[in-house]
């Protein structure tokens, strides 16, 4: 649940552990190949007050000799170029991403200590991922297999061909292919099929894996697109699913897609692409950058289906939540894919187990939890907010249509229903989240797994 985010105060020794013994699997995998005395991407978080660039730098430069700060988080500065000497900086966040050796790390942890300077904690970069392919059911992979075998049946019969396009060019319809039913079934759980809004005037991001851009469903419908990994914002994840979450959250009012015309939740809101994991589906600093933009760009939500594989809180991504509610922007982020139910339960993990930041759990068609979403797991702030859709979800994909389980799938659900009562009543931040929790719908299950309850849109 949202709330004041945590006062830091943290120990040199205690910042020094998280870069010698990182907590889970890719943390761990990512600090072997990296020897002690060789630079390592760093976040560098700072005071609320510290907006300045030139102050900031001017900082850094005295405690590890960085000697150029770049205040932006455009495209073209992905993370992964920085040389050892420069940093970027992201100034809503309060944060600075930077290359730095242990002992340049020990300094800046002391710094931290001291309380004397700008600088709050020291973290090693963050590992998150989409959810892996273990985490898709068997539901998901028959439908994949069916939609796309679909798709190219058609079009083989009609002696068409599905062309890439650029991201500047127009997208090409994918034939006359009437849907057989009006709305997906989580279009309809959330209420989004009789209610009168769309979206409009709502801005919304999805952080992700980036998106077809030659999708008929996203014609004239992105706003802005950028890249913080990779080199274009285009989605080359095996299993499309940037371009899966964009569809659920806004996907178009109308659609050829065989099986629903509609399976977006928000037809008219403003759509913002930030690609922030690489087509394998993993990334680390890209997610800052991507938040940076997204607040730049003025978002209402932003949609991160996103999770790491540790229970532990990431207190830096508490301040960055708080801090983006500040600016108006709420925060929501799929809960993770841990669990295995009804052997275990798993737990929320990073990001979505800060305090500013929603936390969504999945359920199926059925009311019932899906298999893997994780569960509160006690920690502060590891709850379950809210609950959406995320069983055999049906959206686009690249070329297509198909499905996808997780909470991947229900995060964007709840996104989508945040950007139309966006468009009811104005709120923003904190004012929006009330909103969602306002109105949600009771589920008779455990509370620890669904929160307060399924996510609604506004009816009137």
């Amino acid at each position: 649940m949202l709330g004041p985010s945590r006062k830091m105060k943290f120990s040199a020794q205690r910042m020094i552990q998280e870069f010698v013994r990182p907590k889970g699997e890719h943390a761990m995998a990512a600090a072997a190949a990296v020897a002690p005395d060789q630079p390592r991407t760093i976040v560098v978080t700072l005071h609320d007050d510290a907006t300045s660039s030139k102050s900031v730098q001017k900082a850094l430069d005295g405690i590890v000799g960085l000697k150029k700060l770049s205040a932006t988080a455009s495209s073209g500065k992905p993370a992964q170029g920085l040389e050892s000497t420069e940093g970027i900086f992201l100034p809503t966040l309060g944060a600075v991403i930077m290359q730095a050796d242990m002992d340049q790390i020990r300094r800046l942890s002391e710094a931290a200590e001291s309380g004397t300077s700008d600088i709050v904690i020291v973290t090693p970069e963050r590992q998150f991922s989409a959810a892996d392919v273990s985490s898709y059911g068997d539901d998901y992979l028959l439908g994949y297999r069916d939609g796309v075998d679909g798709l190219v049946d058609k079009l083989l019969k009609k002696g068409s061909s599905v062309a890439r396009q650029s991201e500047s060019e127009p997208a090409a319809a994918l034939g006359d292919m009437a849907g057989s039913q009006p709305f997906t079934y989580g279009v309809n759980m959330v209420g989004a099929a009789t209610s009168p809004f769309s979206g409009d005037g709502a801005r919304v991001a999805i952080l992700d894996s980036g998106i077809d851009f030659s999708h008929p469903a996203f014609a004239g419908r992105i706003a802005d697109s950028a890249f913080f990994i990779g080199s274009s914002a285009h989605d080359g994840n095996p299993f499309s699913h940037g371009t899966h979450c964009a569809g659920t959250a806004c996907g178009p009012q109308v659609s050829n897609a065989p099986e629903a015309t509609r399976f977006g939740v928000a037809y008219d809101a403003e759509l913002y692409i930030g690609k922030v994991l690489p087509d394998s589906g993993f990334g680390g600093a890209s997610i800052y950058q991507g938040m940076q933009w997204a607040i730049d760009k003025k978002c209402h939500v932003i949609s991160m289906s996103i999770q790491s594989d540790s229970s532990q809180v990431y207190p830096d991504y508490d301040l960055y939540g708080q801090r983006a509610l500040n600016a108006g922007c709420l925060v929501v982020a799929a809960a993770g894919n841990n669990a295995s139910r009804p052997n275990s339960f798993g737990f929320v993990a990073a990001p979505a187990n800060a305090l500013t930041i929603i936390a969504v759990g999945g359920i199926d068609r059925n009311f019932n939890m899906y298999s893997r979403s994780g569960r509160s797991n006690g920690v502060d702030g590891g709850n379950i907010d809210l609950a959406g859709p995320g069983v055999a979800v049906y959206s686009s994909i690249r070329g297509g249509y198909g499905r996808l389980d997780g909470t991947s799938m229900a995060t964007p659900h709840v996104a989508g229903v945040a950007a139309l009562w966006h468009q009811k009543t104005g709120a923003t931040g904190v004012g929006l989240a009330l909103a969602l929790y306002q109105s949600v719908k009771s589920l008779s299950l455990d509370s620890r797994d669904v929160g307060k309850g399924l996510v609604q849109a506004p009816q009137s």
